[in-house]
């Protein structure tokens, strides 16, 4: 996945529980902020 800036390695934490890896990235104030939708299956 690709999120087109380069993060603070300082400002991204991780946590793994219950089989589910939660990332938490702090995006810089100078990135460009782009939307886009993402389909979701029922897996």
């Amino acid at each position: 996945m690709s999120l087109g800036f380069t993060p603070d390695e300082d400002k991204v934490e991780a946590s793994f529980k219950d089989g589910v890896l939660k990332l938490r990235i702090e995006k810089p104030k100078d990135a460009v902020t782009k939307i886009r939708k993402v389909k979701i299956g029922k897996g």
